[in-house]
């Protein structure tokens, strides 16, 4: 639920509301740790420290790695950069509450 709020607060800051003073805080928790940490829960680990360390590293891996492909690809841009990350938090965040259903069942 943290991801998709996240996810949330993002897209308001940016597109919604860009003057609001909290806007850096907003998108940099979003982006430094929202997409690390979808990929992370994947992996069921255990260790609060060992989630949080890969989480922030491959957050900044997957913000690179998307920026990176705009700008060779000639269509940088930061707007649609945040969608893209977005739309992966949200996309992860649905699939591991399919999976948890599922193993419910």
């Amino acid at each position: 639920m943290v991801i998709i709020f996240s996810a949330l607060a993002g897209g308001l800051v940016n597109f919604v509301f860009p003057d609001l003073p909290g806007r850096p805080i907003i998108l940099l928790w979003f982006l430094c740790v929202c997409p690390g940490m979808m990929l992370i829960r994947f992996f069921d680990l255990k260790e609060p420290v060992t989630e949080w360390t890969l989480a922030i590293a491959l957050s900044l891996a997957i913000d690179a790695a998307v920026a990176g492909i705009q700008m060779y690809s000639g269509h940088w841009s930061p707007s649609i950069t945040l969608v893209i990350i977005t739309g992966m938090c949200i996309t992860g965040v649905f699939i591991q509450i399919i999976q948890i259903s599922i193993k419910r069942i």
